[in-house]
C-alpha cells in the first residue's frame, strides 16, 4: 500500500498541474484581449469629442448659430432673419392694419342687408305690373281664336256626318246579306231578306218524324239523307257566292286577277259538296251503314280539312274555316257508329281441289272465331260478375260501370252526354245489364246438342241462356286443344325463346304432361300429411290434396301449387296477346298458342315436366321483371312507360323513308309536303324484338338439363346470367304503351305467387343476381346474437333454422352459432329499409346498401336504391328441410359472390361514355375505359367525378351494363332526383366500399373456421390412418411380413400369410407392387 499511495498522489498532482496550466493560458489570453478593448475605447472617445467641438459644423457650432438666430428683447432693433424681428412684425400687423379691415367689413355687412331688401321690392312691383298687362291681352286673343275654330270644326263635322249617313243604310243592308250574318240568314231560311225558318224547318220536320215513328228506320234514314242534302244546298250556294265576292273585293289590293276558278277555292268547296253527296246518296240507297262508309268519311274529312284559310297561299273568307269545323264535327259524330270490319265480305268456304275440302280463308275464319271466342267468354263472364255488384250505376265515363265497359274496349259517353254505342240512361244500369246477360235465348231449348252437351248436364231445365251456350262452346274448344296435343308431331323442339316458353305454358293444361305433373311431379317433393287415407303399417295411402311443404315465409301446399299453375297458364296467353296481338293472316292467330301449332316438346314424366317448367320460369321471369321495372318508370326518369310498341311501331330494322305519323297531312303551299324522314324508333319495341343495342340476347340453342348457349362460356365466368331471347317477331296488335304492358306483367307475376314454385326444387346460385337474391333473402330480418345482448329480439324462422343446421352439420362442435350468423347478417344486410350509422363507415358497408328502398339523407352517405336483382323471385321461399343446403351455399359461395361483384365493378369502370353518346362526356378527358365512375381528388376541394352525366340513370351505358349482369335500377326516380341525384361516382364509390368492407373479411374468416371445425375430426382421423398405413409400409420395407404367421381356423397357408405386395396391389400402387424385394 505504501508504494501505491504516492503513485496515486503523484497522478493527482499531475492532473491538477495540467488543469492549472490551461487556466494560466486562459488568463494570458484575457489580458491581451482587455488591452485591445481599452485602446479601441480610447479611439472612439477621441472621435466623439472631435465631432462635438471640432469646427462650425460640429454640434457645438450648430447650437451657437441657433442662439444667434433667436435674438434678444433689447432696445436695439433686431436684424433681418431673426426670430425676434418676425415676432415684432406680427404684433404690428395685429394692432394696426388688421383692425382697420375688420371695421370696414362690419360696416359693409350692415348696409348690404338694407340695400338688398329695397332693391328686390322695387323689381317685384315692376314685373307684376307687366305680367298682368300681358295676361289680359293673351286672354282676349285666345277667346277670339277659340270661337272661330269651333265654328269651323262644327261645319266640317256636319259635312262628314252628312256624307257618312248617306251610305249607312246601304252598308247595313249589305252587311246583313254578306259574311257571317248572311250565312246565318242562309242557314235560317233566306239570304239577306226578312228572316224565316224555311231551311231550319227541313231538319225540324225530320226530327218530329223520328219522335213519332222511331222504329221506321228505313224510311226515316232515307228522309234524313234527303232533307240534309236539301238543307246543305243553300249553304253551298251562299258560301260559293261569298268566296267570289271576297275575291272581287280584294283583287286590286291583295289578289291579282285569277287565271281560273281554282284560285277562288270554290272548287275546294265543290269537292266537299260532291263527297258529301256521294256519302248521302250511298247511305240513302243502302239504307244503312256498311264497310264503305268509313272510307267515305275519311275522304270527306280530308277534303274538309283543306278548307282552312291559313293553309291557302291567298286571302279568302273565314267562312271556309267555319264550314271545315262543321264538317269535322259531322264526321266525328257519324264515325261513332260501329261498323264491323267483316261487313259485306263474301267468303268461299269450300274448295274440292284441296285435301281438307276447305279454303285457306275458311281455316283463317275458324281460327279468328276461336281467337275471338276467348275474349268474348272472358269479357261476358267478367261483366256478369261485376254488373251484379254495380247494380245502380249508369254507363258513363265517370262511373265504375262505365270504366268496366271501357276496360273491355267499348267507347263510353261522358256523364251528361249520349254518344257512342252504349246508352247513357238511368234505366240502363248494372242490374239491367246483368239481367239481360242472364235472359234465356229464344230457340235454344230446341237445340238437341245443348241438351246432350257435357257442359250442361247439371242443368235441371232446358231454358238455356247466353252463358250456357258459351260454356258449351268453351267445352268443345278445350277438347279441340287437347286433341291437337295428342297428335304425334315430327321432331318436336324445346322452346328457346320467351315467346315459345309462354306459348308452351299456355298449352300446358291441355296436355297429358299436365296431368302427370299434378299426379306424380310433386310426390317426391311435398311432405305427406300426418294421417293417411288408408293402408297398413308398411304401405300407406295419403291424400295428395293435403300434401304440403313447410317453408318461409309461408307454407307451400299442393292446392296452392295447382292454383298457381292454372293462373300461370292462363296469364301466359294474356301476356302473349298483349305483346304480339291476337294475330292476323300474316302471323299466328292467338288460338294457335294453346293447340301446339308451334310443335313444342312436352315431357311425358311428371318430374321431367316440373324441372322443365322451373327452368322456363327462371328464364322467363328475368326479362319480364326487367320489363316490369322499366315500363313502370315515366319518361322523365328515362323509363319506358310511354314508349310505344306494336305492329306499326318501327324498329332499328325499318327503312329510312318512313313518314312520321305525327306530321300534318296538309301543309302551306310554300312548304314541301313529302320528303324522306327517319322516324324515331322505340327502345321498348327494339327490346321486344331483340334488337336493342346493349341488351342483345345470348345465342341459345337448347334449354333444360343440357342447355347449350354459345355466348355463356365467355360471360358465365364473370357471373353474368344467360340472357334468353324474347323471340317476339309476329306483331299484329295495335300500338300500345309500356304502361299497358306493365299492367299485364304485374298480373302475371301475381304479387309473388310464382315464387313459391322455385321452393320445390331449389338450385344453388351460380350467377351474380342469384347470389344477390339468395343472400338478401336468407338474412332478411335477422337479429344480432351475442352474449352481451340480453334482448336481441324475435328471431325469424330462417335464422332459427340456420342455427339448428349449424349444430347439425358440425355435429355440435360449433356451439356458438351466433358468430357465423352475425357475419352473414353484417355482410349482406338484414334490412333494406334502414340501417345503423355504423354502416355508413367506409369499412362497414354491406351489400344491402346498394339496394336500399330509399337514399340516406346525409350528403356524404351514398346508400341508395342503385340495384334491383332480376332474380328476386328465385329465393323468396326457403323450404325448412333445405336449410342445411342453404347453409352449405352460404358458407362455400361467398368467395364466388365477391369475385362476381368485383367483376361488376370492373365492368362498370370500363363503360366508355363516348361510345354510348353521352353528350356531357364527349369531350371529357378523364371519362375513359377503366376510369368511369372514379373521382379526381384535389386537396381542400370537392372530389371531381370523371363521368359528367347528371345522374347514373342518364348515363346511357349504365343500364345496359347492369342488365348484362342481371340487374336494373332499384328506383330510377330517386336516383334521378335533381335535388339528390346519384351519379356514377356515387355508385362506384359505394360498390368499392362494399368490396373492401371488413364485413367480407370477417365473413371469409368465419366461413374458413366453420369449414375447419367440420373437417377437423375427419382430417385427424385420415391423418392417423395414413400414418398407420405409412408405418405399416415402412415395416414391410424393413422386414418380410410373411414371418408373422397369423393363426387362423383355415388350414391353407395363404389364409394367414399377408404380403406387402398384396396390400399394395389392393391399394392400386402398381409400381411398388413390382419390386422384387417384396415378393415372397
Amino acid at each position: 500500500m505504501t508504494g501505491g499511495l504516492p503513485t496515486a498522489i503523484k497522478q493527482i498532482e499531475t492532473k491538477v498541474t495540467e488543469a492549472l496550466a490551461s487556466i494560466e493560458n486562459l488568463k494570458s489570453d484575457i489580458v491581451s484581449h482587455a488591452d485591445d478593448v481599452k485602446s479601441k475605447l480610447a479611439a472612439m472617445c477621441e472621435i466623439v469629442k472631435k465631432a462635438a467641438e471640432g469646427n462650425s459644423e460640429s454640434a457645438k457650432g450648430k447650437l451657437s448659430e441657433l442662439r444667434s438666430k433667436i435674438g434678444r428683447n433689447t432696445v436695439k432693433k433686431p436684424g433681418d432673419g431673426v426670430l425676434m424681428k418676425i415676432k415684432n412684425d406680427l404684433e404690428t400687423l395685429k394692432n394696426t392694419k388688421l383692425h382697420e379691415c375688420i371695421s370696414a367689413a362690419t360696416n359693409f355687412s350692415t348696409h348690404a342687408e338694407r340695400l338688398k331688401t329695397s332693391t328686390i321690392s322695387s323689381l317685384q312691383d315692376i314685373v307684376d305690373s307687366q305680367l298682368n298687362d300681358c295676361m289680359a291681352e293673351l286672354t282676349k286673343q285666345a277667346n277670339t281664336h277659340y270661337v272661330t275654330t269651333m265654328h269651323y270644326l262644327l261645319e266640317q263635322f256636319a259635312d262628314k256626318v252628312r256624307g257618312q249617313l248617306d251610305k249607312l243604310p246601304e252598308a247595313i243592308e249589305e252587311d246583313l246579306a254578306t259574311g257571317f250574318k248572311g250565312f246565318m240568314g242562309a242557314f235560317q231560311g233566306q239570304n239577306g231578306q226578312a228572316a224565316n225558318y224555311d231551311n231550319i224547318e227541313k231538319l225540324k220536320d225530320i226530327v218530329d218524324r223520328l219522335s213519332q215513328k222511331p222504329t221506321d228506320y228505313k224510311e226515316n234514314f232515307e228522309k234524313l239523307a234527303n232533307k240534309f242534302q236539301s238543307f246543305w244546298q243553300p249553304l253551298h250556294d251562299y258560301v260559293t257566292a261569298e268566296i267570289k265576292r271576297v275575291h272581287a273585293a280584294n283583287k286590286e289590293r291583295n289578289n291579282p286577277k285569277p287565271s281560273g276558278d281554282g284560285q277562288l277555292y270554290t272548287s275546294k268547296l265543290d269537292v266537299v259538296t260532291n263527297e258529301l253527296n256521294i256519302l248521302l246518296n250511298h247511305v240513302r240507297k243502302n239504307n244503312r251503314y256498311d264497310y264503305r262508309v268509313p272510307s267515305m268519311l275519311d275522304i270527306l274529312l280530308g277534303e274538309a280539312q283543306g278548307l282552312h284559310p291559313e293553309s291557302f297561299s291567298e286571302p279568302n273568307t273565314p267562312l271556309l274555316e267555319t264550314i271545315a269545323h262543321g264538317f269535322q264535327g259531322l264526321v266525328g259524330e257519324l264515325d261513332k257508329a260501329y261498323i264491323s270490319a267483316y261487313d259485306s265480305e263474301t267468303i268461299q268456304w269450300t274448295e274440292t281441289a284441296l285435301s281438307t275440302g276447305l279454303t285457306q280463308n275458311a281455316h283463317r275464319c275458324a281460327k279468328i272465331f276461336l281467337t275471338a271466342f276467348s275474349t268474348i267468354y272472358d269479357a261476358v263472364h267478367d261483366l256478369r260478375i261485376n254488373c251484379n255488384s254495380l247494380r245502380g250505376h249508369q254507363i258513363h265515363s265517370s262511373s265504375d260501370l262505365g270504366g268496366l265497359f271501357l276496360r273491355h274496349g267499348f267507347k263510353v259517353s261522358a256523364e251528361n252526354k249520349q254518344h257512342w254505342e252504349l246508352q247513357n240512361k238511368s234505366v240502363i244500369n248494372g242490374e239491367y245489364v246483368a239481367n239481360r246477360l242472364s235472359f234465356r235465348v229464344e230457340g235454344a231449348k230446341d237445340n238437341e246438342h245443348l241438351k246432350e252437351c257435357e257442359s250442361n248436364k247439371r242443368k235441371s231445365n232446358v231454358l238455356f241462356n247466353l252463358f250456357d251456350i258459351l260454356k258449351c262452346i268453351l267445352h268443345h274448344v278445350d277438347q279441340y286443344n287437347a286433341i291437337c296435343h295428342i297428335a304425334i308431331l315430327p321432331k318436336p323442339r324445346t322452346p328457346c325463346t320467351v315467346f315459345e316458353m309462354l306459348a308452351w305454358l299456355s298449352g300446358l293444361t291441355y296436355t297429358s304432361a299436365y296431368q302427370a305433373l299434378l299426379s306424380d311431379g310433386f310426390t317426391n317433393v311435398l311432405d305427406n300429411p300426418d294421417t293417411p287415407l288408408a293402408g297398413d303399417g308398411e304401405i300407406s295411402v295419403f291424400d295428395i290434396e293435403q300434401s304440403y311443404l313447410e317453408a318461409h315465409p309461408q307454407t307451400i301446399t299442393y292446392k296452392s301449387i295447382r292454383t298457381v299453375l292454372q293462373y300461370l297458364c292462363s296469364k301466359s296467353y294474356d301476356l302473349l296477346t298483349t305483346v304480339v296481338g291476337h294475330g292476323d293472316a300474316a302471323t299466328f292467330y292467338a288460338c294457335d298458342y294453346s293447340n301446339n301449332t308451334l310443335n313444342l316438346y312436352y315431357p311425358s314424366s311428371g318430374e321431367d315436366c316440373l324441372q322443365m317448367l322451373l327452368d322456363f320460369l327462371r328464364r322467363i321471369l328475368q326479362p319480364l321483371r326487367y320489363l316490369f321495372e322499366r315500363c313502370s318508370v315515366a319518361d322523365k326518369n328515362y323509363g319506358w312507360a310511354d314508349c310505344h310498341y306494336g305492329r306499326d311501331v318501327p324498329t332499328t330494322k325499318s327503312h329510312c323513308n318512313i313518314k312520321p305519323t305525327d306530321d300534318v297531312t296538309c301543309l302551306p303551299n310554300c312548304q314541301p309536303n313529302c320528303k324522306p324522314n327517319c322516324q324515331p324508333t322505340s327502345p321498348l319495341m327494339n327490346y321486344l324484338s331483340d334488337s336493342l343495342l346493349g341488351y342483345l340476347p345470348h345465342r341459345l340453342e337448347s334449354v333444360g338439363c343440357k342447355s347449350k348457349c354459345s355466348t355463356c362460356p365467355s360471360t358465365s365466368r364473370l357471373g353474368m346470367p344467360c340472357v334468353t331471347p324474347l323471340g317476339f317477331r309476329a306483331f299484329s296488335g295495335s300500338t300500345k304503351t309500356g304502361r299497358q304492358l306493365c299492367e299485364i306483367i304485374r298480373e302475371f307475376l301475381g304479387s309473388g305467387v310464382v315464387s313459391s314454385l322455385f321452393g320445390l326444387s331449389p338450385t344453388p346460385p351460380k350467377t351474380l343476381p342469384e347470389h344477390f337474391s339468395f343472400g338478401l333473402s336468407l338474412v332478411n330480418k335477422w337479429v344480432k346474437v351475442a352474449s352481451y345482448i340480453t334482448d336481441a329480439g324475435i328471431k325469424p324462422v330462417s335464422q332459427t333454422k340456420i342455427e339448428a343446421s349449424i349444430q347439425t352439420l358440425s355435429i355440435k362442435l360449433c356451439t356458438d352459432t351466433g358468430k357465423l350468423t352475425n357475419v352473414l347478417r353484417d355482410a349482406y344486410g338484414s334490412s333494406q329499409h334502414e340501417h345503423q350509422d355504423q354502416n355508413h363507415l367506409e369499412v362497414y358497408a354491406d351489400v344491402s346498401s346498394l339496394c336500399m328502398t330509399r337514399s340516406c339523407t346525409d350528403r356524404d352517405m351514398r346508400c341508395a336504391p342503385y340495384l334491383s336483382t332480376l332474380c328476386s323471385d328465385t329465393y323468396q321461399y326457403l323450404v325448412h328441410k333445405n336449410f342445411a343446403t342453404y347453409l352449405t351455399w352460404a358458407v362455400y359461395l361467398p368467395w364466388d359472390f365477391w369475385n362476381q361483384l368485383n367483376n361488376l365493378c370492373n365492368a362498370f369502370k370500363n363503360i366508355f361514355c363516348q361510345d354510348w353518346g353521352c353528350h356531357t362526356c364527349l369531350r371529357a378527358e378523364k371519362c375513359k375505359r377503366g376510369q368511369h365512375g372514379l373521382v379526381e381528388k384535389v386537396e381542400n376541394q370537392p372530389d371531381k367525378p370523371h363521368c359528367n352525366c347528371p345522374s347514373m340513370v342518364q348515363c346511357k351505358g349504365v343500364s345496359a351494363t347492369l342488365y348484362q349482369f342481371g340487374f336494373c335500377f332499384g328506383n330510377a326516380a330517386t336516383l334521378n332526383n335533381e335535388a339528390s341525384a346519384k351519379k356514377c361516382s356515387d355508385f362506384c364509390s359505394q360498390l368499392d366500399k362494399v368490396l373492401k368492407s371488413e364485413y367480407f373479411v370477417k365473413l371469409f374468416k368465419e366461413c374458413d373456421i366453420f369449414i375447419w371445425t367440420i373437417r377437423e375430426p375427419f382430417t385427424y382421423l385420415v391423418l392417423a390412418l395414413w400414418s398407420l398405413s405409412l408405418f405399416y409400409l415402412i415395416c414391410v420395407m424393413v422386414g418380410r411380413l410373411d414371418v408373422l404367421h397369423i393363426r387362423s381356423h383355415l388350414r391353407s397357408p395363404s389364409s394367414h400369410r399377408i404380403t406387402a405386395q398384396s396390400l399394395l396391389a389392393a391399394a392400386q400402387v402398381g409400381r411398388l407392387a413390382k419390386i422384387s424385394y417384396l415378393q415372397p
